[in-house]
């Protein structure tokens, strides 16, 4: 049960750095040109594309003061909704300008209040503060002005929220969608090393290859039973049962010894997945797949060096050092 555990753990463990890596941005592809404009309509066509969760688009930025306080500056950014439900997920769109985590503390500002910005003549009305996420934590002194952005439009920013698994085929479809668009560059929200690091680091354990160790001590459990019940399958022998009869009989005593207690332990172990809350599909293979690898490798040794007790009819021989 212990290698179930062990193999259970090291899965959800990497499941954890993926989903902290996916939090922060690690499947959000950022599409720009280097400060220059990039059109919006391709930007459009990948909300349409397999795997995408959405696009969103950063129309321009720009530095502004308070007019309550002229020597307060924040940056400004005219952004998609779609932009804001990838940089902070929780985000609940709300009608009016949007203030970032850090904004609204600066000038003692909330969901409701109005500001003048800059040299505008007329008053921003903020209607949201944006939660605050991985993905945010460098603009957390951001304002944003939310408006729908036509295909027409020049941008300075495509952000693509990709599904797992699928960030390189979206990546592609990207670089394809702005071919023509000169010093276009496609980017990861943040360094893909860190999750790549947790996968090799996976792949590479050396927990993984417990089950070679355990399975053989299984097989020499079953051998230990075989040898022991050496004398009577050659009674039964002996006496006109078939080899195939006998072999019947030795394998359900395996069935017995070794696989009901292989499910028992594999069920204990899901249980306690379980009662950690960390069972999912993925963990139950794992924890599946390392059972059958245990017992299969176990019967594969005990067969190969004690298959032929079960067979032999030489009841003298099997016999020897008894009574």
């Amino acid at each position: 049960m212990t290698t179930l555990i062990v193999e259970g753990h090291s899965l959800g463990a990497l499941k954890a750095q993926l989903s902290t890596f996916e939090e922060a941005g690690g499947n959000v592809l950022v599409v720009d040109a280097e400060g220059a404009s990039i059109p919006q309509q391709p930007c459009s066509t990948l909300s349409d594309v397999r795997g995408v969760i959405r696009a969103g688009a950063m129309v321009g930025v720009a530095t502004v003061h308070s007019s309550i306080e002229p020597s307060i500056s924040f940056r400004q950014g005219t952004v998609s909704a779609e932009y804001l439900m990838i940089l902070s997920p929780d985000w609940d769109a709300t009608p009016g300008a949007v203030l970032g985590p850090e904004a609204s503390d600066t000038v003692g500002l909330a969901p409701g209040s109005e500001l003048r910005l800059g040299e505008s003549e007329t008053d921003t009305r903020f209607g949201s503060a944006l939660p605050a996420s991985p993905r945010a934590a460098d603009r957390a002194r951001w304002i944003y002005n939310v408006r729908v952005v036509s295909d027409e439009d020049a941008i300075r920013e495509c952000w693509v929220q990709a599904n797992s698994g699928y960030l390189n085929q979206v990546r592609e479809a990207a670089a394809a969608a702005f071919s023509g668009t000169d010093a276009l560059r496609i980017r990861s929200l943040v360094d893909p090393g860190s999750a790549q690091s947790a996968i090799a680091g996976y792949d590479s354990r050396l927990t993984g290859w417990l089950w070679l160790v355990v399975g053989p001590i299984i097989g020499g459990v079953i051998l230990t039973h075989l040898r022991a019940r050496a004398s009577e399958y050659a009674l039964y022998r002996v006496s006109g049962f078939a080899a195939q009869d006998v072999a019947l009989i030795s394998y359900l005593e395996i069935i017995i010894l070794v696989l009901l207690p292989s499910l028992i332990a594999a069920s204990a172990a899901a249980m306690f997945f379980a009662g950690r809350g960390t069972l999912d599909a993925d963990v139950f293979a794992v924890v599946s797949t390392t059972t059958l690898k245990i017992v299969g490798s176990g019967i594969v040794v005990a067969v190969a060096l004690g298959f032929g007790l079960v067979l032999s009819s030489d009841l003298g021989r099997t016999m020897k050092g008894r009574g």
